[in-house]
């Protein structure tokens, strides 16, 4: 990972997903999601860059998202 890679907390990375944070600890759980960093068994922490990248691949990958419906928000974030 970069050195100037922005981690996210739990509640960052569910805002800019749009989703609660049971389901971010939930695929935590079954390791579906690839921008999740383990620092330790009760901290966890989210890449925005690997957040911005899986995103965009979702949203290319499904019907009825409209273009950069999360990833508007998510640039807000980049500028914290």
């Amino acid at each position: 990972m970069p050195t100037d890679e922005r981690l996210l907390n739990i509640k960052e990375a569910a805002e800019v997903l749009n989703v609660s944070t049971d389901w971010l600890y939930r695929r935590k759980r079954w390791k579906t999601l690839p921008f999740t960093v383990v620092l330790s068994e009760r901290k966890i922490m989210f890449s925005l860059q690997g957040l911005l990248t899986w995103l965009k691949e979702q949203q290319h990958g499904r019907q009825g998202i409209s273009e950069g419906q999360n990833v508007s928000h998510s640039a807000e974030l980049q500028g914290c």
